[in-house]
């Protein structure tokens, strides 16, 4: 969980800080990146996987599982191992898993302002249901967009 919490700092920085408050990241790390809120998210419904190569992490994905879908909470890596085939591959991975736990639906939330990640998941089968915004009680609040994959369709 050390790994996940310290690859979330190395990642989210760089990634959102072109649109997201540099102090609604660190909220957002200490809130739901930290390993204490991953530890309380594996106790109800997330899985987490980590990716790594020769030997040090470079990437993760989570899930957490409801009734009728799997919501791909996280998959981020590195950005040098971006483009790479990992995501793809970590996808992949992830969609298989939800059908094998006879889900039919697949669900994510994105940021609208993260063009790179809406581009690869709608190339891979996703599409907009809704734009939202999600507030939270540090006072910050963003535009997300949540996407949804019909699985059986693959």
């Amino acid at each position: 969980m050390r790994v996940v919490e310290s690859l979330a700092k190395m990642i989210f920085f760089p990634t959102y800080s072109p649109y997201v408050h540099v102090d609604h990241i660190d909220y957002f790390l200490k809130r739901f990146q930290s390993v204490e809120a991953i530890q309380e998210q594996i106790k109800t419904d997330y899985e987490y996987y980590l990716y790594s190569h020769l030997g040090e992490g470079v990437g993760y994905l989570g899930i957490q599982w409801e009734e009728d879908q799997a919501v791909l909470s996280k998959l981020y890596f590195l950005p040098e191992f971006r483009n790479q085939g990992w995501g793809l591959k970590a996808l992949d991975w992830a969609e298989e898993r939800a059908r094998i736990q006879g889900k039919s639906k697949m669900e994510l939330v994105v940021n609208e302002n993260n063009s790179s990640a809406i581009r690869f998941y709608q190339k891979h089968g996703f599409h907009t249901l809704k734009a939202v915004t999600h507030s939270f009680d540090n006072g910050h609040s963003v535009q997300d967009l949540i996407l949804i994959k019909d699985l059986s369709l693959d």
